[in-house]
């Protein structure tokens, strides 16, 4: 390949990096040509954060090189002690280069700001508003939401063949990366605030021009996907027909089967704009591969659950060794019952959720297996090339998740469980777990699908992220499941940022479980009890997601986005969420809450109830973001009183009704306004309430009852502090 064929991004790495790559030792430079070639030949994991060809490719370039290497090397169980030594100077050599050239971009924009200006000011006489530095908002929210993870790049060596040569990298990285730490942490809420507002604000600037692009690419694609339909259900059942009777037999298999089954058109037809086969029976590959993955999550899950980490080591080092692994089609196929039972678990021993036993489950994935070879080997005979080593690929990384909550924590020292682990080290797990896995999965969908992933890059990247919004949500229902041993959105979020509300989670785990043995997943009747005891974990967590849409999600991922997030937390009507127990501990918090604010109206009540309970969460309860919650806490238990106060606005109403969650938090402020003013009498009990509260909430409970005057009024809220409220006193 000659040099003007090569990419943009990296012909500009190369160039920049010419005199520095020789500081690089050979493990370096053999690691850096490595990934330069890897992402060549996989180009969805490049990131551009350019409008154009070309533009930005120097910063494209260093924050995929250092994505992609900080995801494929830092994990000694999934590479080697001597590898991921060498991952680690060359992701801090590229962090470094990094933000020098992030800080540069800054210098020129600012200049190219300034020279802008005095142009318009010497045509015009005037000053107009600069347009959003949309390069620089892509990279710093890439950064943010993919930070260096301290925890992995200044471990000791404590697995596996260590060396003195290893143990020397991670001191230098410790050395060189002490400024990781210095810096304001990327994840924190004040820092993923700041950039969900820069978000907004970007997108509030787009032309009218670039909307209805928008909005026609959208209906083109449901109209496509519509007219596809039929050809996509005469290949499911085309797929179906080869799955073994045994698969068949087993309803929680079939049940997952089925959810895969209607994922796959959806991909085919938004992903990949239903460009490709539609009748191929190739695509089935894909599906008995995901599901093959659900499965074996489930075997090793309880694995873990019986024999501990050092149990499943023992089992990694006996089944999965370095020198088997590429001979292996996935990981721990060699699994036999004589190997459980030499690890101390009897095979007869039940695994509950697919209501077999260990050796029954081994014995489903041994045909579904069997069921795989004979697919791939039809695929690749029908012209798909590749198939086959694509699709190990895809399990050893699936499986290499798994193998990161073995050996996350024991670099994290400070950590108790898994679920207090350092945010930015579980957030390279995140990335790993949901983003990666999905993305490689619709790379190996579109090869059997006839299509070159290459050319579908950012819809890979969009829809990876979209699974990874879906895994904040469903680690919020999961907060009682989760915690204690299970790396979770909203638990890492609370041990680390609210240790308050982390141990308020801690001591109603019991309460939550209903009296059963283990503890269930959220009800829909703790979803508002949550809200109200835990808000500022919760808030975190709705960010951390807005973040990811706003950053990288079209309009059709916007619905589905918000669609899913309706149905996990944002509405209690047919939400995912079970229902809970007659009597409990959130039923009875609710019941005697709305007793108290006693306004006479029960959507008013609800809101006084959580809004007393805000006043006493530690910080302003009047900011916008707050209130805006306040609204939602209020139309998951009353949505027709909400949807009311939208009319006579049908655009307001629509909105509402199908992109809550991406409004921003003024919308949502001025319809809370007009929600109050319609019920003006009740909310004015309610905030005589909210000023004869005392204790240490008063001046809390008084600022917030101050800025719902101020609604009532017709005006905007003003942030009012408590420091305020108590110099009033």
């Amino acid at each position: 390949m000659t040099l003007s064929a090569l990419p943009e991004w990296l012909v500009a790495t190369r160039e920049s990096l010419r005199d520095e790559l020789a500081s690089l030792s050979e493990d370096e430079a053999l690691l850096f040509a490595q990934s330069t070639e890897a992402l060549r030949d996989a180009p969805y994991r490049v990131y551009p954060l350019g409008e154009r060809p070309g533009e930005a490719a120097l910063l494209t370039g260093l924050l995929s090189l250092r994505l992609y290497v900080m995801h494929e090397a830092l994990n000694p169980l999934v590479t080697s002690e001597h590898a991921v030594a060498s991952a680690r100077r060359l992701t801090l050599f590229l962090v470094e280069r990094e933000r020098r050239e992030r800080s540069a971009h800054a210098e020129r924009q600012r200049a190219a700001a300034h020279a802008e200006r005095d142009g318009r000011a010497s045509r015009a006489g005037r000053h107009g508003p600069a347009a959003p530095d949309l390069v620089g908002l892509r990279y710093d929210t890439l950064a943010a939401l993919n930070p260096p993870p301290p925890a992995l790049l200044q471990a000791a060596c404590a697995h596996g063949e260590g060396t003195s040569e290893a143990a020397a990298a991670a001191e230098g990285g410790q050395a060189r990366g002490a400024s990781l730490h210095a810096a304001d942490d990327p994840l924190a809420p004040e820092s993923v605030g700041a950039l969900v507002t820069r978000w907004e604000a970007a997108r509030a600037a787009e032309s009218f021009g670039t909307y209805l692009r928008k909005k026609l690419a959208q209906n083109l694609d449901f109209f496509r996907h519509g007219f596809s339909l039929p050809a996509y259900w005469w290949r499911r059942r085309r797929i179906r027909r080869a799955l073994t009777p045994a698969l068949l037999g087993n309803p929680v298999v079939m049940e997952t089967y089925f959810a895969i089954e209607q994922v796959g058109p959806i991909i085919d037809g938004f992903v990949f704009r239903a460009r490709g086969s539609k009748l191929g029976r190739a695509a089935g590959v894909a599906d008995f591969a995901f599901l093959y993955m659900q499965m074996a999550d489930e075997l090793v899950d309880n694995l873990v659950h019986h024999l501990g980490a050092e149990g499943v080591l023992g089992l990694v080092s006996e089944y999965y060794p370095r020198s088997l692994r590429s001979a292996l089609l996935i990981p721990f196929e060699n699994l036999s019952d004589d190997a459980l039972r030499a690890a101390g678990l009897a095979p007869e021993t039940p695994i509950p959720k697919y209501r077999v036993t260990f050796s029954g489950l081994m014995a489903l994935l041994t045909d579904l297996r069997a069921l795989l070879l004979a697919e791939t080997q039809r695929a690749e005979a029908a012209g798909y090339a590749g198939v086959a080593s694509e699709l190990q690929d895809f399990f050893h990384h699936c499986f290499g998740t798994y193998l990161d909550e073995l050996y996350l924590p024991a670099i994290a020292g400070r950590a108790r469980t898994l679920d207090q682990l350092p945010l930015a080290d579980v957030q390279w797990h995140f990335f790993r777990k949901n983003n990666l896995v999905m993305m490689r999965y619709m790379a190996l969908r579109a090869r059997l699908t006839g299509l070159d992933p290459a050319a579908h890059g950012l819809s890979l990247q969009r829809w990876g992220y979209l699974l990874a919004t879906f895994q904040v949500f469903d680690d919020m229902k999961d907060v009682w499941v989760d915690f204690g041993f299970q790396p979770n959105y909203a638990l890492q979020s609370a041990a680390t940022l609210f240790p308050d509300e982390y141990a308020w989670l801690g001591e109603h785990l019991a309460l939550a479980s209903g009296g059963t043995e283990a503890p269930a997943g959220v009800t829909r009747d703790e979803v508002t009890w949550l809200n109200a005891k835990v808000p500022r974990t919760i808030l975190h967590a709705f960010r951390l997601s807005r973040l990811m849409a706003l950053f990288c999600f079209d309009y059709l991922a916007l619905y589905a986005w918000d669609h899913r997030w309706r149905k996990n937390w944002m509405g209690r009507y047919r939400a995912f969420n079970p229902e809970g127990p007659a009597e409990s501990a959130a039923r009875t918090w609710l019941s005697e809450a709305r007793a108290e604010a006693a306004t006479g109206h029960p959507a008013v009540d609800t809101f006084f109830a959580v809004g007393r309970a805000l006043t006493s969460a530690g910080d302003a309860v009047t900011g916008e973001e707050r209130l805006a919650f306040l609204l939602d806490a209020v139309a998951y238990e009353h949505a027709g009183a909400v949807y009311r106060a939208t009319l006579p606005s049908p655009r307001a109403f629509y909105r509402y009704a199908t992109l809550r969650m991406m409004l921003p938090a003024r919308e949502k402020v001025r319809l809370l306004r007009r929600f109050l003013r319609r019920h003006a009498d009740a909310v004015r009990v309610g905030i005589a309430g909210l000023r004869g509260m005392g204790g240490p909430e008063a001046p809390q409970a008084r600022a917030l009852a101050r800025a719902l005057e101020t609604m009532l009024e017709g005006r905007s809220p003003r942030a009012v502090s408590p420091e305020d409220e108590l110099s009033r006193l």
